[in-house]
Parts: structure tokens; C-alpha cells; sequence
């Protein structure tokens, strides 16, 4: 199991590396960055440069590691003090969204694993999670969604294996996991909710009065423990515990709006830069009563959580989540989602002709599309059109001719970034495969296989 492991995630690190565009991506990485320097250099939750921070701690603790490694090497090289700290923020760029995604894909392939999925399907169902989703643009840049990523998929994990009655420790490791989910980002306090009230309904369903306190009492503690956190993060930076930073920000986008944006918008839709999280969706819908049971439940649970989270974050003010490539806010829960792609792969030989034509086409866009994004121009037709304020950034979203699909073309860069990926994409899914093909990954954990 850990060779397999090793090398799937080998695979995965070394081709977001080699692809690279390793980037913090946005202001509010920067201000995370900032934080982290703040915690190891000052012993602070106020940045000297931006004060107070609105965003979450979580990542900003995660950082500390590469931070700290890239700023001891920069010294090590002999870089005055502030070109430590750039050698730093290229060692966070290289080591942590990058090595996140990494372990997404890892623990994807277990589940699936555990799914009963065979390593060859897994290795390919895992192969376009990172080639055919929005988990790729997102693998090079500093967003805080791939950490919540891994830690939905985390709890979908530790929930599929707590299916089997009298199970407490892996309820318990699902709330913790959702508890570090909620300091990653608090509207996610809904989703631990949800999980909690089905816990609580499953062992009082079943009649476990001992399990039921127990899961009852950890499900409460870890819950006043994310409240207790967040309220002293809040005293530390605002001397208020319930103050959040985000005075004037509000949820003020109509609905349809939001949801139009997020779903079916040339330049926000999931429809257009992660087809294959539609496709899921809609067979998922359409088999519903056809799957097993445990898969049935966890997808139950955790898809009524996306549609909440689409409900609401599609009535946030900035639902679009600023200059980014495609659906930023949805990409939490897409590698969950895509936990039902190995079920169509599977069964794509009982479909008619035009259905197995339309689903091997919404794999080839997928990949297209990615590899379109790894092109980048479009980064520079963002900011030269819409930096000045002159033309609305919505227009972006909601009218193709400004979109970044209809300008992300400068012939050189094109096919010289397409050829390059082109090659990482071939190398990987070769290696992968190949490494099923010599019988390394038919090891399954606990299961002989």
C-alpha cells in the first residue's frame, strides 16, 4: 500500500511540477502568506504589511512548514532578510497547493479502492481528476478551496468506512476532519452539521444508546472546540470574538444570478471548464435507485451539501470569485462528485452509440479544456482589459466575447504550453497504467487483493 501510494503521488507532484506556473495567484494568498510570516517571525495574527486579515487561519498554519524551509534556505544562500522571505513564498508556491492536490489524488484512489473500484479503473478515474477537472488550474495556485477539497474528500473517506454498524472511530475521525474543514472556512460549519444530525440519526435509528452518546458528546466537543477557535482567532485580531472581517460583504447576488454563473455562464460555468463534474451529476440523478447502498449514501450526503453550498455561495456578492478559471467556490466538493466517474467508465459499454459518443466526448473536452487554461494568456487579456475599471469585470462572465474562452489565444505560447502538456498529461497516464500493468498496485489494503 505505501509503494502504491508513493508512486501515485509521485506521478501526481511531479506533473503539476514539471507543468509549473507555480504561483501565489491572488492578494489573498499573499495576505495568507503574510500571516504565516506574522505566526513564525512576530508570534502574531496581525501582519505587519496588512494588518488584520480577513481570511481563515487554517491555511496560513499549514504553510508554516514550507515557509519556514524556504526561508531557512534562502538565509542558507546568503539572501538578505526580505529575499529570504521571496524564497520562501516560492517554496509555499512549490510545496503546498501542488503537494495538497497530490494527496487529493492519493486518497481519491483509496477510496475508490475501498469502493471496490479495480486499481486499473481507480488509476484512470484518477488520472482525469487531475487532467479533466478544475483540480489542475487549481494545483499551481494559492487558493484556500483545494485545502477544502481534501478535507471533504477526507470526511467522504472516513465516512464510507464508518458504514458498518457500531462503527464510532471513524464518525469520530469524520468530525474532526470536518472540524479542521470549518477553520479552513466557516460556512462549512453547515456541511459538519449535516454530517453530525445523520451520525446521531443512524445510531438512534439503530438502537446503539452506548454509540449514540459517545459520537454525541465527541460531535458537540469538536463543535464547541471550531466555535471556541474561531472566537479566539476573532479576539486576537479584532478584540471582538464575533467579528469576522467581512463588514460590508454580504450575500446580495440574486439567485438565479449566482446560479446561472456558476452552472451554465461562459465564463464562470462548471458546464464549460469541468464537464465531467455534469456528467456526473446527471448520471447520478438518473441511477440513483441503481447503486449500492454505502455509495448511494455517502453521494446522498455529501451532493445535498454541494447543492446548499451552491445555493448559498451563489447569492455571495463576489459568487464569481474574482480573476480565477472557472467555478473557484464549487471546487471543494467536485473531487467527491467525481468519485462517480469510474461507475460511467464501467458502464459505458451497456449505453447506445450516442451516449458513449457524447460521454468519451465530455472526457476529450475535459482534457482539452485543461490544457486550454495551461495556456495562460488570457491571465494577461484580464488585466489589460479589465484592471483599469473602464469595462466591467462581469461582462467577463456573462458575455462571451469577453470571456477568457474567446481570449486565451497568442499562437506561440499556444502551441508550445500545449505540446508541453500534451506530454506531461501522456506521461502520467502511461505511468499510472504501466505501473497497474506490472502488478504493483493489485495490493488492496486489508482486502487480499
Amino acid at each position: 500500500m505505501k509503494k502504491r501510494n508513493l508512486w501515485i503521488g509521485l506521478i501526481v507532484y511531479l506533473s503539476i511540477f514539471s507543468l509549473g506556473h507555480l504561483w501565489h495567484g491572488s492578494i489573498d494568498a499573499v495576505q495568507r502568506l503574510e500571516l504565516t510570516r506574522a505566526i513564525i517571525f512576530d508570534r502574531s495574527v496581525i501582519t505587519p504589511t496588512y494588518g488584520a486579515i480577513k481570511y481563515s487561519p487554517l491555511q496560513s498554519i499549514v504553510m508554516i512548514p514550507p515557509y519556514a524551509l524556504g526561508y531557512a534556505a534562502g538565509r542558507a544562500i546568503g539572501e538578505p532578510e526580505e529575499g529570504a522571505h521571496r524564497v520562501a513564498y516560492r517554496f509555499c508556491a512549490a510545496l503546498y497547493n501542488p503537494l495538497v492536490v497530490t494527496l487529493i489524488c492519493v486518497l481519491y484512489f483509496n477510496l475508490l479502492l475501498h469502493l471496490e473500484v479495480s486499481p486499473s479503473l481507480a488509476s484512470v478515474s484518477t488520472f482525469f481528476l487531475l487532467f479533466g477537472t478544475l483540480l489542475m488550474p487549481y494545483a499551481r495556485i494559492m487558493f484556500s478551496e483545494p485545502l477544502s477539497a481534501l478535507l471533504i474528500l477526507s470526511s467522504a473517506y472516513f465516512f464510507v468506512r464508518s458504514r458498518s454498524d457500531g462503527d464510532v472511530r471513524n464518525r469520530i475521525l469524520n468530525f474532526v476532519t470536518l472540524g479542521f474543514l470549518c477553520l479552513n472556512n466557516t460556512i462549512f460549519i453547515l456541511l459538519y452539521l449535516i454530517v453530525y444530525g445523520h451520525a446521531l440519526r443512524h445510531f438512534y435509528r439503530s438502537k446503539m444508546n452506548r454509540e449514540l452518546k459517545i459520537v454525541g458528546s465527541v460531535g458537540l466537543v469538536v463543535l464547541f472546540t471550531i466555535i471556541g477557535a474561531w472566537g479566539v482567532y476573532n479576539d486576537a485580531r479584532y478584540q471582538d470574538p464575533t467579528m469576522f472581517g467581512y463588514a460590508g460583504e454580504g450575500f446580495t447576488t440574486p439567485l438565479l444570478v449566482g446560479l446561472y454563473g456558476l452552472s451554465f455562464s461562459i465564463g464562470r460555468g462548471v458546464a464549460f471548464y469541468s464537464p465531467l463534474t455534469l456528467v456526473g451529476i446527471v448520471f447520478f440523478l438518473l441511477n440513483y435507485h441503481k447503486l449500492e447502498g454505502k455509495l448511494r449514501a455517502t453521494l446522498c450526503l455529501y451532493l445535498s451539501a454541494a447543492l446548499l453550498y451552491l445555493l448559498i455561495m451563489s447569492r455571495w456578492h463576489s459568487f464569481e470569485g474574482g480573476w480565477c478559471w472557472g467555478p473557484r467556490f464549487l471546487l471543494p466538493f467536485i473531487p467527491i462528485i467525481h468519485i462517480l466517474f469510474p461507475l460511467i467508465w464501467s458502464r459505458h459499454v451497456d449505453y447506445n452509440p450516442l451516449i458513449r459518443a457524447l460521454f468519451f466526448s465530455a472526457c476529450a473536452f475535459a482534457l482539452f479544456i485543461n490544457m486550454y487554461e495551461f495556456v495562460g494568456v488570457w491571465r494577461k487579456y484580464e488585466i489589460a482589459t479589465f484592471e483599469s475599471g473602464e469595462i466591467p469585470y462581469d461582462l467577463s462572465i456573462f458575455i462571451p466575447r469577453y470571456s477568457a474562452l474567446f481570449n486565451n489565444w497568442e499562437w506561440g505560447s499556444f502551441w508550445r504550453r500545449s505540446l508541453q502538456y500534451l506530454a506531461v498529461a501522456t506521461a502520467s497516464s502511461y505511468m499510472m497504467i504501466s505501473f497497474y500493468r506490472k502488478r504493483l498496485l493489485e495490493t488492496r489494503d486489508g482486502d487480499g487483493r
